[in-house]
């Protein structure tokens, strides 16, 4: 073969080579090279050329869990980051995250011209050294592949970038921009940009006021938050670590949130965990922040727990993923009740005949397990005003089981939650009776206790046995039961009254339930703020740290006490007839 014929075929193979990297961006990242700054060893991208096969890589809820021992889910990250507009990522050390989203935006910038990116690290020396990975990964792309780019920033006398970054001139004329950006309040104020970049954003300071400053200018640009933790925030407040309160919020604010736990390393496993000295040598709290194992235990706090650590660590196991999420919606009006949405509603139909809709792309409510034909089910719910920082949250319990198969948590005015508890009640009340010792219950409603407390449940209340509008008055609703009294009589109002005695009576249920572990699983809210109760030395307790959350907790516990009054306890005492007991009083 001739010098002609192998260079035509190697240009052949060039233009091949550069089509399939401007439809694939993984693929142009897979000629990278970066190199690892602890021991000077190079490394290579080659494990993202391949698409991913159905199953490689599988989300369990928010955490990554990678089929076999390999680098192969650095491939999902960076087509996570392609796609995904709004992006946070909590992080174990040295798994290499950092490098992927750096090289997700070397990639952007040889392929869309005219665009801008920031790179933002709390100190400048650390924005210029991602800087410097950058253009690391940019030069050690084969020239043919930089797509006719030409470097104007840094200079060939520069050698390497400086806090004016990297600019690159496409061949028509425009230009590419990557700026490395501090801490400053309105850094990036102004900027029309293409990406934005927070690494370690949990030790950048003023987060919040970079947040406030690139999101007008982001538009729809993406922005990718990504660090390892560093303690927790005030949720009611905003004091405290901003990334803390960003991924609590994510599903709030529309932020895709994925966790990577210290194994997605291919060395890392727990026998690495219990031996390897950069890990025993950290403080507990440290190693929690570092090398964390769950989201949960990556934010996790060592003050006076109401529950017991081990049991949460155990119950960090158990969370479950909804399903699906969904809004109920009346029919006549189509928008009142729904919380998200832009999206397309789903019919469903009672079958008492009235109809609501559900919206299940987002929504206030998850799903866990839908009804099942033959099982009774409870309601329990804690209500807010809507306007206020506190949620609105309810579970629904399986009586057979005590699992809680559905849960509420949203920011809803008194009425609009009694919509969505009425619906929740009958799509889980279909075959629950009516309760024979109240004359105003009727067949087809879960049992519903809606604490009254704080004096918004009264109002949801009456909401539910309002007619105004358009539903049948709630059926089923729960009057409180004073357990003190021999006959054990039932309250004449409706509701949970929430006072000293009956709080530390529910907060026994889900105290002995988690203590037990008879919970089969828990949500995602659940256990944050679980992790967020304490005992308080003054004033209410126990109660959720000052700016945390206990919504979910006290809607759980009513629910738990609906399951103690209501359930299956297979262990439950039943007294033997006294019939043959007695001797010598002519009884066999």
């Amino acid at each position: 073969m001739s010098f002609e014929e192998d260079a035509q075929r190697e240009l052949a193979r060039r233009e091949l080579e550069l089509r399939a990297c401007r439809a694939d961006p993984c693929r142009l990242i897979s000629h990278m090279v970066g190199v690892n700054q602890r021991d000077g060893t190079r490394f290579t991208f080659e494990h993202l050329r391949r698409p991913l096969r159905e199953g490689e890589v599988a989300l369990d809820g928010r955490t990554v869990r990678p089929s076999e021992r390999s680098w192969r889910w650095q491939r999902w990250l960076a087509e996570t980051a392609f796609s995904a507009k709004r992006l946070i990522v909590l992080k174990g050390r040295q798994i290499g995250a950092t490098w992927v989203l750096l090289a997700v935006d070397v990639a952007e910038a040889v392929l869309l011209p005219d665009t801008t990116s920031l790179i933002y690290r709390q100190r400048e020396e650390d924005a210029i050294d991602n800087i410097r990975r950058w253009w690391m990964l940019y030069q050690s792309l084969p020239e043919y592949l930089r797509y006719g780019t030409e470097v104007v920033t840094p200079t060939r006398e520069a050698l390497r970038p400086g806090t004016s970054g990297v600019v690159l001139r496409h061949p028509d004329g425009r230009f590419s921009e990557i700026v490395p950006m501090t801490s400053a309040a309105a850094s990036g104020h102004g900027r029309t940009v293409r990406r934005v970049l927070l690494d370690e954003a949990a030790h950048i300071e003023r987060l919040a006021d970079i947040g406030a400053a690139v999101a007008p200018a982001a538009g729809n640009a993406a922005i990718a938050i990504v660090s390892t933790a560093k303690g927790r925030s005030n949720l009611e407040t905003g004091e405290g670590n901003e990334f803390h309160r960003r991924w609590v919020d994510s599903d709030e604010s529309g932020y895709r949130a994925v966790f990577l736990p210290y194994d997605v390393h291919p060395d890392r496993d727990s026998d690495w965990y219990e031996t390897a000295k950069e890990v025993r040598e950290l403080r507990i709290h440290q190693r929690q922040e570092q090398f964390p194992r769950d989201e949960h235990e990556a934010f996790a706090l060592s003050d006076a727990l109401y529950f017991d650590p081990d049991d949460l660590i155990e119950y960090r196991k158990r969370v479950r993923p909804p399903l699906y999420r969904l809004d109920f919606v009346e029919p006549k009006d189509h928008t009142k009740l729904v919380l998200g949405a832009k999206a397309h509603p789903l019919r469903w139909t009672a079958d008492t005949g009235y109809r609501a809709r559900a919206n299940k792309l987002g929504g206030a409510i998850r799903i866990f397990e839908e009804p099942v034909v033959g099982h009774r089910y409870a309601i329990g719910a804690d209500p807010a005003t809507g306007s206020g920082a506190d949620y609105s949250a309810a579970y629904v319990v399986d009586l057979s089981t005590m699992a809680l198969v559905c849960e509420f948590r949203g920011k809803l005015s008194e009425d609009l939650f009694a919509g969505q508890l009425h619906y929740l009640g009958r799509t889980y009340g279909r075959d629950v009776p009516a309760d024979p010792k109240d004359p105003s219950s009727r067949p087809g409603f879960a049992r519903l206790a809606v604490e009254t407390g704080g004096g918004f449940g009264n109002a949801v209340i009456a909401a539910l046995r309002d007619r105004t509008a358009g539903r049948p008055a709630y059926g089923n609703l729960h009057r409180n039961r004073f357990d003190n009294r021999p006959d054990a009589p039932s309250a004449k109002p409706y509701g949970f009254p929430m006072n000293s005695a009956t709080r530390s009576k529910v907060f026994n249920q889900i105290s002995a339930a988690v203590r037990e572990r008879t919970l089969p699983y828990v949500s995602d809210n659940l256990l944050h703020e679980m992790e967020d109760f304490i005992v308080a030395e003054v004033g209410v307790s126990p109660r959720a740290r000052d700016g945390a959350h206990d919504d979910c907790v006290l809607a759980a516990a009513i629910t738990l006490e609906m399951y103690r009054l209501h359930g299956q306890h297979p262990n439950q005492h039943r007294p033997r007839s006294r019939r043959g007991t007695l001797v010598g009083l002519g009884r066999e």
